[in-house]
């Protein structure tokens, strides 16, 4: 018995053969799918990211570097003017248990026993590598103080309750259900010496209004 033979007819024979091939190929492309492309260009692989508890140190930072530095005893942090108005603080994390790839960075102030926010801000980062085993923001962040959105509150040279939280936004490749970790520190904005816009305005500054 003769082979079975598949004719096309001579007008679509190369069209077919065509189509044929890039069948082929498109299925062979499947099946070699294996995750290689995990993780994503640039990410850290975070598969065993949660294997440590979650937690983080807030401090301050340098603006132009990942630099961390710890919150003085007193809680002091220095106020910087901001470029439209208004002053803001510099802060940084140092991090363990945490995914860097894709992390919000929120900040919420308050008075200190108070539920009502004055003052929030949040970012998307992705952290770095310090070295030492932790992950910090790539720089220092600012955080805008004051003046607080509260009318009436002041917001320099006192104690104010800084909440910090870090929210994993995690890719398919990180295959990770997202963490929060959450920090709370007192801080005390501190204008400087020689700016008493900062120390006396209630406007654009960090003072509270005259009774």
């Amino acid at each position: 018995m003769q082979p079975l033979r598949l004719l096309h007819p001579e007008a679509h024979r190369s069209g077919s053969t065509l189509l044929f091939l890039g069948l082929a190929l498109v299925i062979a492309g499947c099946g070699d799918d294996d995750g290689d492309d995990c993780p994503a260009e640039g990410d850290a692989d975070c598969s065993a990211a949660h294997d440590v508890e979650g937690s983080f140190d807030v401090g301050t930072g340098d603006p132009e570097r990942p630099d961390f530095f710890e919150l003085s005893a007193d809680g002091r942090v220095d106020l910087f003017p901001g470029p439209q108005q208004g002053y803001h603080g510099f802060f940084q994390v140092r991090a363990k248990g945490i995914c860097p790839n894709r992390v919000v960075f929120r900040r919420s102030i308050r008075e200190p026993g108070a539920t009502q926010v004055i003052r929030y801000q949040e970012d998307r980062f992705r952290l770095v590598d310090d070295g030492a085993g932790s992950f910090t923001l790539p720089r220092g962040q600012a955080t805008f103080i004051c003046p607080s959105n509260a009318p009436g509150v002041a917001m320099g040279g006192r104690e104010l309750d800084l909440e910090v939280a870090l929210v994993e936004e995690p890719s398919e490749c990180d295959e990770l259900a997202p963490r929060t970790i959450t920090t709370r520190v007192t801080i005390v904005p501190t204008c400087a010496e020689s700016d008493t816009l900062c120390s006396e305005d209630w406007v654009a500054g960090c003072a509270a209004p005259p009774e």
